[in-house]
């Protein structure tokens, strides 16, 4: 602000109309644009934010004042750098206004620069404060005061200094101004906590500073925290989000106290605070919280509840209103509710909206027009004041109250009427809503499934089992674990909810009592439950098992999760675990394990102290207890000897202990002195004392007779009872628990148990000091080696025989040292034998005395030597003497001896003094071997050898007593000596070579070759040989000097290629490479022979000798090599070797190449896919799958494969691949790297398919041309990979479409199969359960899952569908063929199968219909020939392009059914004719394919359905494409309607006999009446453009002018449209014509096409009326007679067709009949079936054959595999034995087949039992079950398909796989697999001789012959071998196949499928004949009658049409006319020739 605004707001007497406008430029909300009533109606909801808050006024200086005496005010713009300054000081205006000074309160104002603080005195801190800001804000304004008042508690520097905390009573300065201008601060909306949608508001900050200066706390009045809201801020969170607005407003003619002010207005909210729960909210504590709450420190009181419900609800309406003025809060100043706002008598209900009264608050807004200023004060001081002032303002008849409502973010606000009470109450009911109450559901009940009922003092409740808070997504229900909010932690889980009865009944019920039913679902307020404390034992008290309390619901923590709670209730469980804890040590230490000896002390003290097991503390002699000190806890002790099989046996029971609270120790159970003597404990062994804790819930009482002593001091020594300690009598030692032995115990949580504390320690009672020893072994017994430390071991024992520790003689070491004498002397005399034996110190390990550091040395003995195995024998004596007792043990050791090592034997003696007692030895025999090597030795001094061989070196490796170590210590192999060679004179490494260290000579392991004898004038180089050990780098390496010679032998042999030509010409072969070279050409080769300087050598036979491979007679002159001559068959990288051996040396020289040989020009051509064998095996190829590559053979004419010479750019040009059908084949060759042998790849074949169509399944051949040669490839398409499942109906794949027809009653075999991606039968690779559903009328039949077999088949067998004949439910009776009559009852019959294919749901479905015939089609499919257009067809034409095919089940033409049987059915749409058109008949059929003759004459746009109906059986399919008839040419002009029998009268009287036709409409229509309307094309292209004028003619008597209006038909009339209107025809009165005369007007039209038509109008004309009404009398007789005709040709056609109807089904039955017999003429002779006349023939015949299968498989029986079904029979993936997977086929001769049988089962005996199974997993799990049994993996093995070459010959050869039939047909891939590799082409022949010789022949082909097996019993292996009982067939085998079954038990059992169903169709036509029968008799004779009556009928109507005739004059010679049909013209046709 300026300096002069400044001036004139600090007057403290300006008056009002001196200050500046008072304008807050905070966002408002704008009223609409409008009238100003509309803006009145509108006007928006007043805050009054319309001061601006900054503004100076009398209340800053009275506020200044009140705080402190002086004051310094500094203000700034932002436009401007003068800062102004003022300085009040009540001092100096007090002193000018008692002076009476007219300024008083005027004060200076002083201006500065910034940071240039002026006038008083400013304190340091505040300067600098004050510059600091100066400087970083462009405008500010401070007020300073200072010299603050103080006095008591309620100053204002006290108030200033009150901060916010939870015990402050009074508010802070920085929450009474949030609350003052909380408006200001947040908005409209006040502080909802959401962000502000007002725009920018005011912001206040209030720093704190302490007295430093430093900063305490800095609040932004719109950010205080949630726990420290101002008032208003908790008044608007809490409230609901919808209040009660409203406006008052006051005309300006209202006065009070004197003057006219302006008009009052007053704005309101109240707000409404909901009950949630179990509390208010409403911010004060105005209302009782009516939840109430239970002590927390209480929680286990027995105290009886109080009642929930508070019946002195009274509410307070005082102090109701906050009041604000602009915005701002008047502090201290409160207004009554309103009437309408406040509770009237009637309503005080607490359960209905009386109770809402008490959860509202109100705020009042008045602007600042609400009372005048006077002396520039507010008016305001009183709440009195202004409710007076209030009151009489809005009560007045100027007030109006105004609704406000929001929409959206625009408040609205709208007039309301007096009744504002009403208003306010619906809002008040709305507001009940966000009451929040708890939803309780699941009613519980007792045993008598009755309510459960509580009586709480007087009050009733309902039990309910769950509790749902769903405002707070909090469920709760009985079990769930809960949290009460107490002092201390109660937990447990909920039993039940109490909800009083009053809201639980309907409003009508009042009683609560057994029979009364709680509604279901309550809402409720919070109440009781009972809860199940947890843990149990925790709260548990006397004799208590389940603590079960009851709570209110207020005490429930529900922000506590039942997971949480849960472990809060685990925790308190291990609250409940408790153990012992050691406070005081024992004395001496005793602990688990140690070892008291037989005379000693367990402890002299020990202190436990029983503490929680989770680290709590102790309990202080007190279990864990909601109720504290109620549970006291003692314990008891006890000793237990512990036997070999751990088990106690009890020996001393001790007193039981007390809880004990000593000065000077910690608190505790402490126990004394336990003497292993006393105790009676003394005995060897372990034993066991424990410490049991036990409760007592009752002081502790001496027993004179325990039961703690009664059953603890049964086993005591001395058998009487120890006085003890009461223990409660639940709880006594149980030694029989199973879960704790230990006899603890055990609280009870529920299901779990909490065992009480135990402590035990476990010692063993030992032996005394040592008393006797035993030598017992050494440490290495196998390995004892020269130079190499050992130790023996010795054990002692105490007086009594038990084993004493060597540590009790650590003392004695020393002296055992000294006096310990060691020996070793050999076993045989030996002069040799220098071996000593050296010792070290003693020690002790464990409880044995160990001679540590044992060693031999000296030289091993070779008397005896023998390689590898020599050894001396050696005994070790051992004396020793302890104090008690001389003794002397002999140990004898033995070990295995060492391969490759030098051994010797002897005796060791050893003698130990102890305590100068008599010395003892002892001797043990002993082994030694060579010790570890240390250096090496060669006898060689010096080598000389020549160059190019290997030295010969004598080196052996010596131990340190010299002995030969030949082998390796860890491996056991000889050990290797590396040599390596230097050059003598510069030292200079040359080569590197091993030797073996041996006593003889060895070479090294290779040569030594010198590079300087390459260089002239060398004869011999020096070397060293430097031999080192890497396996023992310890040992000194070994110079040997060698000397090298030149060597004079040939070192370089090269081979020549020459041409026979030239032989000059040679080309050097280099070594390993190849040459190429054609077939049957010669190879001449030659060699030269050098030295190793390139010289050439000439050869010498004394010294050379040369092989080479491809010769074995070698021509070696002068230097050539013999001639190969390339045979016919192509090699590739042949060997050709030549070596040149050097005579005397080991070395010897060698030259290797390759010889290719190439094929000839190319001759032939083979082709084959990859993986197949040749071109002839087919290739399976699944549908949708890839085709594989195929493998081109091109050869020359010796069969040779060419396989160089073919490029790429050449093969996609000669190369060509095709089909000849209309596939397309796409390929790509390349020449690659062929694995078998291929000359070139044909790859990416791809077959083109044409749309629509699939590659035909079975075999397919493609064509492979190359240049002039071409072969083919064949190919087997199979079914693809399973994609879904569908139904196979007796044999047939079902299709889609809406059911399946079947006869009613008959057997319908039902398969389900697996189906590829193109609806091909396939099969799965893994077993599928597949889930079958029978339904009818929705209700489940069957329901049953059967495995699918390995062939991708489920049989689910066989089911009747029948219908019932009569809806009742209950009847049973099913309807039978002959008693059907074409009328089905019931509903389909639906069948489901579902299964997992591929790891989705696949699924089927089929709807059975039943009928009563026997044949069964099921799809119509329309047909359009192709080129002809749409379907359109000119009316009357011929259906020339329209087919149906009529399809049976299994796909193939049905052509079984008549003609008739289908229709076409036209339903118009939207064409010209509406009229309803009768099915049209197919005109002709031919192998199920139906044709239409004549298009209906009825014009327009039809929906074609064909339907195809027999009986109950009707299928329809609709035609996608909409049919339309067209008119054709114009044919006629007819009237639109007919006009037969006219007649009229010229009578004068009545002027509607004189009309012929009152509105006439004449139409053009072709030849069937269709109208031919204008644009109209045919289909041959002619337009029907119809355009042309009528006139009329009289041909007659009858003239134009007696026609009334004759002057207007006189004119031509013209055709409009097709149409043409005629004015009314009417006679003039008084006509003279002839009376009962014919008289004709004839209507003429002519075309613009020069067509002419005529329509005649006739009539009759009659000079009297009444013989007008006789004719038309006559005419309707004639009607009448021709309907009554109708009708009897109707019944007679319905009982035509019920006649044939009959007729077709017992015919249907017959041709069934014939048919099946056809299948069994097949299996049985003519005679056999001509017996089968009646259905008892064929029982009698099937009784006969079932007696005689019986007989032959009894026989058969004999005969079957004796092979076990071995393990996992049964069991998916495992198909069995080899030997029942198949069996012998039955020939003519049983003696045969068994030979047969014994001679296959012998050949394959170890592999008949051998278990087949489907995959690896399954074989692999087998057999880990089963391991010796063998299993065959089916899917590792690869399948060889067998030959298929034709055999033939003497001997009578077959393939023995021909002879086996397979017994598992869901197997048969899967047998015929394992056949193929075990048996393969396997071949049976008569003897050996003929085999023998069909084996030669055979091996003279391509193909090697495979093995033979014969009848005699021989066997012929592929290799040719015979002899031997390898190749006998012995007289039995083991196993055996089995034999299949004979011819005539085959025929038998085919024979018995097929009777049952011939039996049944015959039994069915047989009842069909003797029920059908009479009635079929019954309609021929109806139908005769008929024919009768329509004759007589038709007799009559002759007769009144005479004599109709007879009374209409005709002409001369005119002839006798018919009657007319509809649509007549000139062309008279009658009718019976139109129904013709």
């Amino acid at each position: 602000m300026n300096s002069e605004m400044l001036q004139t707001g600090l007057k403290f007497k300006a008056p009002k109309d001196s200050r500046p406008n008072d304008v807050s430029d905070l966002p408002t909300q704008s009223v609409n644009p409008g009238s100003d009533e509309e803006a009145a109606r509108e006007e928006i909801h007043p805050i009054f934010l319309n001061s601006n808050i900054s503004k100076f006024g009398a209340g800053l200086k009275q506020a200044v004042f009140w705080l402190g005496d002086d004051a310094k005010i500094i203000t700034k713009r932002a436009e401007s750098r003068t800062v102004y300054e003022v300085h009040y000081s009540r001092e100096n205006m007090e002193a000018k206004e008692s002076a009476k000074s007219e300024d008083a309160w005027n004060v200076a104002i002083k201006m500065r620069d910034v940071s240039e603080l002026k006038g008083v005195q400013v304190p340091p801190l505040l300067k600098a404060l004050i510059e600091a800001r100066e400087t970083s804000e462009p405008s500010f304004t401070y007020i300073m005061i200072q010299n603050l008042i103080k006095g008591d508690a309620t100053s204002p520097l006290q108030f200033l200094q009150q901060q916010d905390s939870s015990l402050d009573v009074k508010p802070s300065i920085e929450k009474q101004l949030a609350h003052i201008y909380h408006y200001y601060l947040h908005g409209r909306d006040g502080n909802t906590g959401k962000e502000s949608m007002n725009g920018t508001m005011v912001d206040i900050e209030v720093t704190r500073f302490d007295s430093t200066g430093k900063k305490v706390s800095s609040i932004n009045l719109r950010e205080l925290v949630e726990a420290n809201l101002d008032l208003e801020s908790r008044f608007v969170r809490t409230a609901a989000s919808d209040p009660f607005r409203f406006t008052i407003e006051v005309l300006k003619s209202q006065r009070v106290n004197g003057p006219m002010i302006p008009k009052l207005r007053l704005g309101g909210i109240i707000r409404y605070h909901p009950y949630e729960y179990y509390h208010e909210t409403y911010p004060v504590n105005k209302v009782a919280n009516i939840s109430g709450s239970l002590d927390p420190r209480d929680v286990n009181s027995d105290q009886t509840l109080q009642p929930m419900e508070d019946k002195n609800y009274r509410i307070d309406n005082k102090d109701f209103f906050h009041l604000w003025w602009n915005g701002r809060l008047i502090p201290c100043t409160k207004l009554d509710a309103f009437p309408w706002c406040s509770p009237s008598e009637r309503g005080k209900n607490p359960d209905k909206l009386y109770k809402s009264y008490g959860r509202i608050s109100g705020s009042l807004f008045l602007d600042g027009h609400i009372c005048e200023i006077t002396d520039n004060k507010l008016n305001l001081t009183t709440t009195t004041k202004i409710s007076e002032i209030i009151d009489k303002k809005i009560h007045s008849v100027q007030s109006t109250f105004k609704l406000v409502k929001s929409h959206g973010n625009t408040l609205k606000a709208k007039r309301v009427g007096n009744d504002v009470r009403k208003a306010f109450e619906a809002w008040l009911t709305t507001c009940q809503k966000y009451d929040k109450e708890v939803c309780y559901t699941n009613v519980l009940r007792d045993s008598q499934k009755g309510p459960i009922i509580r009586k709480v003092r007087f009050q009733t409740y309902f039990e309910y089992g769950a509790a749902e808070w769903k405002e707070s997504g909090i469920k709760l229900q009985v079990g769930d674990a809960v949290q009460l909010k107490t002092s201390s932690i109660i937990l447990g889980k909920i039993k039940s909810f109490y909800v009083q009865f009053e809201n639980c009944l309907l409003e009508d019920e009042y009683v609560a009592n057994s029979s009364t039913r709680p509604l279901p679902e309550v809402h409720a307020p919070v109440s009781y439950f009972d809860i199940e404390h947890c843990p149990a034992p925790y709260y548990a008290r006397d004799g208590e098992e389940i603590p079960i309390r009851r709570k209110r619901m207020s005490q429930i923590d529900t922000t506590r999760l039942q997971v949480s709670v849960e472990e809060l209730i685990a925790r308190q469980a291990d609250e409940l675990n408790l153990k012992f804890e050691i406070i005081k040590g024992p004395i001496p230490e005793f602990g688990n394990g140690f070892k008291i000896k037989s005379d000693g002390i367990l402890f002299k003290s020990l202190g436990l102290d029983i503490v929680k097991v989770n680290g709590e503390g102790s309990v202080e002699g007190y279990l864990p207890f909601c109720q504290p000190r109620k549970k006291h806890i003692f314990v008891v002790t006890q000793i237990h000897k512990i036997d070999n099989n751990n088990k106690r046996e009890l020996c001393h029971t001790m007193e039981s202990c007390n809880y004990s609270r000593p000065a000077t120790n910690p608190h505790g159970y402490y126990f004394n002195t336990f003497a292993v003597t006393k105790l009676g404990c003394s005995k060897i062994g372990d034993y066991i004392i424990t410490f049991r804790a036990y409760i007592s819930e009752q002081p502790f009482v001496r027993a004179t007779q325990s039961r703690v002593a009664t059953v603890m001091s049964r086993n005591t020594p001395s058998g009487r009872a120890t006085p003890n300690r009461l223990i409660d009598p639940p709880y006594e030692i149980e030694w029989e628990q199973e879960v704790d032995f230990h006899g603890r115990k055990i609280l009870k949580d529920g299901e779990k148990k909490i065992r009480l504390p135990y402590y035990e320690i476990k010692y063993s009672v030992v032996a005394g000091l040592p008393d006797k020893f035993k030598i017992e072994a050494f440490d290495n017994e196998d390995h004892h080696r020269i130079g190499i430390g050992f130790k023996m071991n010795v054990s002692f024992k105490d007086s009594n025989g038990n084993a004493a520790s060597a540590k009790n003689l650590e003392s004695e070491l020393t002296t055992l040292t000294q006096q310990l004498k060691i020996s070793l002397v050999p076993i045989k005399k030996s002069q040799n034998f220098n071996l000593t034996i050296t010792y070290g110190a003693l020690s002790i390990e464990g409880d044995q005395l160990v001679i540590n550091n044992v060693i031999a040395s000296g030289f091993l003995n070779a008397a005896d030597f023998k390689h590898g195995k020599n050894y001396e024998n050696c005994e070790i004596l051992f004396p020793l003497q302890l104090s008690d007792l001389n003794s002397t043990f002999d140990l004898s050791f033995w070990s295995l001896t060492p391969e490759l090592a030098y051994q010797e034997e002897g005796r060791i003696d050893v003698e130990m003094t102890l305590n100068n007692r008599t010395k003892t030895s002892s001797s043990s025999k002993i082994r030694f071997y060579s010790g570890f090597p240390v250096r090496i030795e060669c006898l060689e001094k010096h080598v000389e050898i020549e160059n190019g061989c290997r030295p010969g070196l004598s080196c052996r490796v010596l131990d340190c007593g010299g002995n030969v170590v030949v082998a390796n210590e860890e491996d056991k192999k000889p050990i290797t000596l590396r040599c390596r060679i230097i050059k003598k004179t510069n030292h200079q490494f040359a080569c590197e070579r091993t030797i073996l260290a041996t006593n003889s000579v060895c070479k090294t392991n290779e040569v030594i070759d010198v590079d300087e004898f390459k260089k002239f004038g060398i004869t011999q180089v020096d070397l060293l040989c430097e031999i080192s050990c890497e396996l023992y780098s310890n040992i000194k390496p070994v110079l040997v000097p060698i000397t090298i010679k030149r060597s004079t032998r040939a070192e370089k042999l090269l081979v020549y290629r020459r041409s026979i030509e030239d032989e000059q010409n040679t080309v050097e072969i280099c070594d390993k490479s190849v040459q190429f070279i054609q077939i049957l050409k010669e190879l001449y080769l030659s060699y030269k022979l050098f030295d190793g300087m390139g010289n050439p050598v000439v050869f010498d036979e004394s010294k050379y000798k040369v092989n080479v491979s491809w010769s074995k007679n070698a021509c070696l002159e002068n230097g050539i090599l013999p001639t190969h001559k390339v045979p016919k068959r192509a090699e590739e990288k042949t060997e050709f070797r030549t070596t040149l051996q050097i005579l005397g040396f080991e070395e010897e020289l060698k030259h290797i190449f390759y010889l290719t040989s190439l094929p000839l020009e190319p001759d032939t051509m083979s082709v084959s896919f990859v993986g197949g064998n040749n071109s002839r095996d087919l290739v399976q190829l699944p549908m949708g799958e890839k085709l594989p590559a195929a493998v081109v053979k091109i050869m020359d004419r010796w069969s040779n494969i060419i396989l160089y010479g073919l490029r790429d750019e050449e093969l996609s040009i000669e190369v060509d691949c095709s089909r000849e059908e209309e596939f397309q084949v796409a390929f790509d060759p390349v020449r690659e790297d062929i694995d078998n042998g291929g000359s070139f790849l044909v790859k990416d074949l791809d077959i083109s398919i044409p749309s629509g169509r699939n590659l035909p399944i079975g075999e397919m051949v493609l064509k492979v041309t190359f240049r002039d040669l071409s072969s083919d490839l064949k190919l087997s398409v199979t079914t693809g990979y399973p994609k879904k499942l569908g139904f196979v109906i007796n044999d047939q794949k079902q299709k889609q479409r809406g059911t399946f027809t079947c006869q009613n009653g008959s057997e319908v075999r039902i398969f389900a199969r697996l189906l590829d991606a193109f609806n091909n039968f396939t099969i799965s690779r893994t077993p599928i359960e597949v889930k079958f559903l029978q339904t009818q009328d929705g209700v489940t039949v069957i329901e049953k899952k059967i495995m699918m077999s390995a062939d991708g088949v489920v049989d689910f067998g066989v089911i009747c569908p029948d219908v019932k004949t009569n809806p009742n439910r209950y009847s049973s009776c099913v309807v039978k063929v002959n008693d059907c009559r074409g009328r089905c009852f019931g509903k389909p019959i639906t069948v489901t199968v579902m299964g997992n294919v591929d790891g989705h749901e696949r699924s089927d479905v089929c709807h059975f219909h039943v009928t009563c015939r026997s044949d069964f089609p099921y799809q119509l499919i329309p047909h359009k020939v192709e080129g002809l257009g749409p379907f359109r067809y000119e009316a009357g034409s011929s259906f020339t392009n329209l087919t149906v095919t009529l399809l049976s089940e299994d796909g193939t033409k049905y052509t079984s059914a008549e003609k008739e049987k289908v229709s076409l059915h036209l339903k118009p749409t939207n064409g010209i004719s509406g009229v309803h058109l009768e099915p049209i008949l197919a005109s002709g059929v031919h192998e199920g394919i139906y044709t239409f003759d004549q298009v209906p004459p009825e014009a327009g746009n039809y929906e074609a359905k064909f339907c195809y109906q027999n009986g109950t059986v009707e299928i329809s399919e609709i035609l996608k494409e909409p049919l339309e008839i067209y008119a054709g040419s114009v044919h006629a002009l007819k009237p639109e309607t007919d006009l037969r029998d006219l007649s009229v009268s010229n009578n004068s009287e009545n002027d509607e006999d004189r009309i012929i036709v009152e509105n006439l409409k004449l139409i053009i229509v072709d030849r069937f009446g269709n109208v031919c309307t204008e644009g109209e094309n045919s289909d041959d292209g002619n337009s029907n453009l119809s355009r042309g004028d009528v006139t009329i003619d009289f041909p007659g008597e009858m003239k134009l002018q007696n026609l009334e209006n004759c002057t207007t038909l006189s004119s031509k009339i013209a055709l409009i449209n097709g149409y043409v209107s005629i004015p009314k025809l009417a006679v003039v009165a008084g006509l003279p014509l002839p009376n009962n005369s014919k008289h004709t007007i004839r209507f003429i039209l002519k075309m613009e096409s020069s067509s002419e038509f005529v329509f005649p109008l006739e009539f009759t004309f009659f000079n009297n009326s009444e013989q007008m009404a006789a004719n038309r009398k006559l005419r309707e007789e004639i009607a009448t007679l021709e309907g009554e005709i109708a009708n009897k040709k109707q019944s007679f056609q319905s009982s035509e067709n019920s006649m044939m109807l009959i007729q077709a089904k017992i015919e249907g039955l017959r041709e069934r009949e014939r048919q099946e017999k056809e299948i069994l003429k097949n299996i049985s002779s003519q005679e056999f079936v001509e017996t089968l006349k009646m259905s008892k023939d064929v029982t009698d015949r099937e009784a006969c054959l079932k007696t005689t299968e019986k007989e032959l498989e009894g026989e058969r029986n004999m005969t079957k595999s004796n092979i076990p079904p071995g393990p996992g029979a049964g069991e998916p993936n495992v198909f069995g034995p080899i030997g029942l997977l198949a069996e012998i086929k039955r020939g003519g001769d049983i003696s045969i087949d068994l030979n047969l049988r014994r001679i296959l089962s012998w050949h394959l005996q170890n592999k008949l039992s051998v278990i087949v199974t489907a995959t690896s997993k399954t074989g692999r799990d087998l057999e880990k079950l089963f391991p010796k049994e063998q299993f065959m993996l089916l899917d590792i093995i690869k399948d060889y398909p067998p030959n298929t070459v034709a055999l033939s010959g003497p001997g009578n050869p077959v393939y023995a796989r021909t002879l086996l039939n397979f017994t598992k047909p869901e197997a048969t891939a899967a047998t015929r697999k394992v056949l193929n590799k075990i048996l393969g082409d396997t071949i049976i022949m008569d003897d050996l001789p003929t085999a023998i010789d069909f084996m030669k022949k055979y091996n003279q082909g391509r193909y090697n012959c495979p093995t033979i097996l014969t009848m005699d019993g021989r066997r012929l292996t592929s290799d040719g071998i015979i002899g031997g009982s390898a190749t006998h067939v012995p007289k039995s085998v083991r196993f055996s196949f089995g034999l299949a079954s004979g011819v005539e038990l085959a025929q038998i059992q085919e024979q018995l499928k097929i009777l049952p169903t011939l039996k049944k169709i015959m039994e069915e036509a047989e009842q069909v004949e003797r029920t059908d029968g009479p009635r079929l008799k019954s309609l021929r004779a109806s139908c005769i009658k008929s024919k009768e009556n329509i004759g007589k009928l038709e007799e009559r109507r002759m007769k009144v049409v005479e004599r109709l005739e007879g009374s209409m004059p005709r002409g001369k010679n005119q002839p006798r006319r018919t009657r007319l049909t509809r649509g007549e013209d000139h062309e008279i046709t009658n009718k019976k020739a139109r129904r013709t």
